[in-house]
């Protein structure tokens, strides 16, 4: 080796990063969707319509990119549970996973709720492509999945228990249904909960309860649960998460400052508290 890689300013040898949440598919969506939006002004006329549009093949180049994106910044390995539309687009992905060499936990989006009036983005065909018509149709999807396969790839892709998540697009007996099939499968479960403060008062005017409230008295909280964003939090459900239900958050800060006041993210302590080590 050369000095210069002896030295502090050298070159470093690290364990590769893990990126906890990634949308393959948006890599193709750069340019396309403004980045000033609420989250349901983001959400619903443009991400979710854009996340049922793209092709088998479209999702396997958006997958490739991103994999080659993420190589590149030294991350190894990645959770991509939120793949919508049909198992040909998960398996589109595993490809490109599978090409790369890197790690993943992939898992499909599914969900049995829509808006009562949906954006006028989302047209007829699109909500054919990605919503179930009952939740027992959704696990019905997430189970041929895991029987399919639970890890392929030689272990390095594995594939988890995930539906979309959030309150306003998951039926309880979704998010019920979804913790049976983790456990009968031994698998873990990941999905969207608490994106932000517009969501949690929506979900309290509908339950009576923050969304963190609701999934526990689901009984859906548990050590194999990973939750994506969790950055509208109250200070009880922060003690839930990292109590005797041991729920793991993958917060994303940056998301929640983005679309709304930087109080109303909790994401740095809610991680910390949630995270394995404590």
């Amino acid at each position: 080796m050369s000095r210069r890689g002896h030295g502090p300013r050298g070159p470093l040898v690290i364990p590769g990063y893990v990126n906890t949440h990634v949308h393959t598919f948006e890599h193709l969506s750069r340019g396309l969707i403004p980045d000033d939006l609420s989250t349901q002004a983001w959400g619903a006329p443009y991400a979710r319509p854009f996340y049922a549009a793209p092709t088998e093949q479209e999702a396997y180049v958006s997958a490739r990119l991103a994999c080659l994106e993420m190589l590149r910044s030294g991350t190894t390995c990645f959770v991509g549970v939120n793949i919508l539309v049909s198992h040909g687009h998960l398996d589109a992905v595993a490809q490109t996973v599978g090409e790369s060499g890197m790690r993943a936990v992939l898992g499909r989006g599914v969900f049995d709720l829509l808006p009562k009036t949906p954006a006028p983005a989302m047209l007829p065909d699109l909500q054919e492509r990605v919503l179930s018509p009952s939740a027992g149709a959704a696990l019905q999807e997430v189970a041929s999945l895991l029987d399919r396969w639970t890890s392929t790839a030689g272990g390095r892709i594995r594939a988890w228990a995930s539906i979309y998540g959030l309150l306003s697009h998951c039926s309880d007996e979704l998010f019920a249904g979804l913790r049976a099939l983790a456990d009968r499968y031994g698998v873990g479960m990941a999905f969207h909960m608490a994106s932000s403060i517009e969501e949690a008062k929506a979900v309290e005017k509908r339950v009576g309860t923050w969304p963190i409230t609701q999934l526990d008295k689901l009984g859906v909280l548990s050590p194999n649960l990973l939750l994506t964003h969790c950055t509208a939090v109250t200070d009880r459900e922060v003690e839930l998460l990292s109590g005797a239900r041991r729920s793991r958050s993958a917060p994303e800060p940056r998301c929640a400052w983005r679309r709304e006041s930087p109080k109303s993210a909790r994401s740095p302590r809610c991680f910390r508290l949630a995270s394995p080590s404590h």
